[in-house]
């Protein structure tokens, strides 16, 4: 049986004072640390989720000019072939061009060397029809 006496207040003061004390010195603490980290783990997380939609914009706009930047290129080297090729082409036209001035020149130069030689041999022609005919003369006046 329970008996009520000045102990059993005494004992409930007491008691009542102990939890004002530890709520004072070790609840109330402990419960501020604990809330300062979650609202650190909380700020944590969102700067974190920041950061990783930041690194997927990033990401995206990487991806967006290297294709771009492959393009590019791409339309560089076309080009540049373009170039080198019609560089070829005019070589090409310059060195047949000079090829047919020099195929005329040699043309040139082998008909007026046969014109030449049909005038030689025409003269030719005659000097050995001249030189026949004495030969031939001088064998039937010795006969």
């Amino acid at each position: 049986m329970v008996t009520i006496n000045l102990t059993l207040f005494i004992e409930v003061g007491l008691f009542l004072v102990f939890l004002w004390a530890m709520n004072r010195l070790v609840f109330r603490p402990l419960l501020n640390v604990m809330d300062g980290r979650d609202e650190k783990r909380s700020g944590d997380l969102q700067v974190a989720r920041e950061a990783g939609a930041e690194a997927d914009q990033l990401e995206k706009q990487y991806a967006s000019e290297s294709v771009r930047i492959h393009h590019e290129a791409s339309r560089e080297v076309v080009r540049a072939h373009r170039q080198a090729q019609e560089a070829h082409f005019q070589r090409l036209a310059e060195l047949k061009q000079r090829g047919e001035e020099e195929l005329n020149a040699v043309q040139r130069e082998v008909s007026e060397a046969m014109a030449l030689e049909r005038k030689n041999y025409e003269a030719l022609a005659v000097e050995l029809a001249e030189a026949m005919a004495e030969q031939l003369a001088g064998k039937g006046n010795a006969a």
